[in-house]
C-alpha cells in the first residue's frame, strides 16, 4: 500500500518524533511504499530512509538516494515541506536551522501561513505519490493541514497528548483547529483511553471514531535481561554520568 505520513517535526528527540520514525520503519519492513513528510534535516542518517528531498507548491524535488536502495522490504521517501524558517512546537526545544516558537505564541498571520504552506506541500506530495492512505500526526495541526489539502474523509489522525495539553486546552484557536481537522478524519487514533477521552471533551463529534492502539514494545530492541546484569549496567551508566558532571563542574 502507498501510505503518506505527515509529521511536523524531526525523527529523533521527542516521543512523537521517535514514534513516527519507528512507524515508518515498520511499515517499510512490511513491504509498504511510505512517503514521510517531516522536517528532519539529516534523512541520510536513518537506515530505513531510501530517498529524500523537498516539496512545496511547485512540486517534489528529490535530492538524495541511498546507494543500497535494492534492499528487501518496501520503500520510504522523506520529503521536507517548504515552510520557511518558523517552526511551531508544543514544548520549546532546539531545532537546527529553524526559529522555534510555541504554537500558543504565534500571531494569527504566522499560524495561517504555516498551515497554508504545509497544506500546499501535502497536496503536491499526495499527487506525486498517489497515496492510498494518509495519516496526519497530532490532533493539531496535522488533521487540519490534511483536510485543507485533500478534503474531509481522506485521512486518519493520530493524537498524542502534547497537542491537547499545550495547544488545544490553553488556546481557543487550536480547539477550533482541532474540530476542523478531526471532524474530517475517518478515524482518530490514540495510545490510551485517557488521552482520547481528554481530546473528545473538546471535540465531542469524534467520539464514534476514536480508536485506541497500544504502542507495544519493539522486542528486537528491548528484551528481559538477567536482573543482576541489568542492575550492574544501570549502576555503571549512573557512575559515568556522575563522572561527566564532576568533570564539567571542574572545567566550568
Amino acid at each position: 500500500m502507498r501510505i503518506l505520513l505527515w509529521h511536523g517535526w524531526l525523527l529523533a528527540g521527542s516521543g512523537s518524533n521517535v514514534y513516527t520514525a519507528r512507524v515508518a520503519e515498520e511499515l517499510r519492513r512490511r513491504g509498504h511504499d511510505v512517503l514521510l513528510l517531516c522536517q528532519e534535516p539529516h534523512p541520510e542518517r536513518f537506515a530505513f530512509v531510501d530517498a529524500w528531498g523537498a516539496v512545496g507548491p511547485e512540486g517534489v524535488r528529490l535530492q538524495g538516494e541511498r546507494a543500497d536502495g535494492a534492499r528487501g522490504g518496501g520503500r520510504v521517501v522523506l520529503l521536507r515541506p517548504a515552510i520557511g524558517r518558523l517552526l511551531p512546537v508544543f514544548v520549546r526545544d532546539e531545532y537546527e536551522g529553524f526559529e522555534v516558537r510555541r504554537f500558543v505564541e504565534l500571531r494569527d498571520e504566522e499560524l495561517g501561513a504555516y498551515l497554508e504552506r504545509n497544506a500546499l506541500a501535502l497536496r503536491a506530495a499526495h499527487a506525486w505519490h498517489g497515496s492510498e492512505a494518509v495519516i496526519a500526526g497530532h490532533a493539531v495541526p496535522g488533521p487540519a493541514v490534511a483536510r485543507r489539502a485533500l478534503g474531509a474523509g481522506r485521512y486518519a489522525a493520530k493524537a498524542h497528548g502534547s497537542d491537547v495539553l499545550y495547544a488545544i486546552e490553553p488556546d481557543p484557536r487550536y480547539r477550533d483547529l482541532a474540530r476542523e481537522g478531526l471532524e474530517g478524519a475517518t478515524a482518530v487514533v490514540g495510545s490510551s483511553r485517557y488521552a482520547l477521552e481528554r481530546l473528545a471533551r473538546h471535540v465531542p463529534a469524534v467520539r464514534d471514531r476514536l480508536v485506541r492502539v497500544v504502542p507495544g514494545v519493539d522486542v528486537e530492541r528491548f528484551r528481559p535481561a538477567d536482573r543482576r546484569e541489568a542492575l550492574e549496567a544501570a549502576a555503571a551508566r549512573l557512575e559515568a554520568v556522575y563522572r561527566a558532571l564532576v568533570a564539567r563542574a571542574a572545567t566550568g
